[in-house]
């Protein structure tokens, strides 16, 4: 199957200028960034940058109101971006305000150019399996960008009891965020390495029933590889050395993820 492979800039040296080139260089498909936090000038150059590197833009953002998704979207359509991906509120919303965030973020969807779809994440509206089915059943047309690392670090477990949960939650994915979690953090050191195997295994086979949903659907299987710096990677005490290679293990998750999805 299809399939755009975008990198995060999150983490990564230097200017846009250099993450363009490296991204580029790396062989990915798109980059991730956050629109809000580039200058005017930056802004108005970035199509023409992406068109010289022959990438494809997928913006993220935290969004507490609907006006801040509504400054996403237009950032994004500016930035000739093909994909909004929304960090929604606060964990600590009450289910009538995540609601209304919720109405107020579709309302802008439904004459959006582009899709938008909201990420589950630690200290977000969707932060565990279940209240995110509870807002996807509320709101049938909601859709997600799906960072199970996250539930894995929130819930301590490889969700092997949410079973009706991820269901719904794949089904209704639009986006993946490639990131391998375990029950104490979002982030295992080295997916390589042989002690993660369990998550590996198991993110990747949700990451393959993502993929096979879009195939059905007939769309491209959109991901982007989201790796954390330091500290979000783990560091060596007093020399805050990192333990792994991010850029090597980017270079592996987007093989493996093409390998994925050719089989499909």
């Amino acid at each position: 199957m299809n399939s755009i492979i975008y990198k995060s800039t999150w983490g990564m040296p230097g200017t846009l200028d250099n993450h363009l080139a490296a991204i580029a260089a790396a062989g990915y498909d798109g980059i991730s960034l956050n629109p809000t936090r580039l200058s005017q000038t930056e802004l108005i150059a970035l199509p023409r940058k992406l068109n010289e590197h022959d990438l494809k833009l997928v913006s993220v953002g935290q969004c507490q109101t609907a006006n801040d998704v509504a400054e996403l979207i237009r950032l994004t359509v500016a930035s000739g971006g093909q994909q909004v991906v929304v960090h929604d509120g606060r964990d600590s919303m009450t289910w009538d305000e995540g609601c209304r965030f919720y109405e107020a973020s579709l309302k802008l969807e439904q004459v959006s150019s582009l899709p938008v779809v909201h990420e589950t994440h630690r200290t977000r509206i969707l932060f565990t399996p279940w209240v995110t089915s509870a807002y996807l059943r509320q709101f049938p047309e909601l859709t997600i960008c799906a960072d199970l690392s996250h539930w894995v670090t929130v819930c301590e477990r490889l969700l092997d009891d949410c079973a009706d949960d991820l269901d719904l939650a794949i089904a209704r994915t639009r986006h993946t965020h490639l990131r391998v979690g375990h029950a104490e953090g979002p982030q295992v050191n080295d997916p390589r390495a042989s002690e993660w195997a369990a998550e590996v295994r198991t993110h990747f086979g949700w990451w393959d029933r993502i993929a096979r949903g879009h195939a059905t659907r007939n769309e491209t299987f959109a991901a982007t590889v989201e790796l954390g710096p330091p500290n979000y990677l783990q560091t060596l005490p007093y020399t805050n050395q990192p333990v792994a290679n991010l850029s090597d293990i980017g270079q592996w998750m987007l093989a493996e993820t093409r390998a994925m999805a050719a089989r499909i």
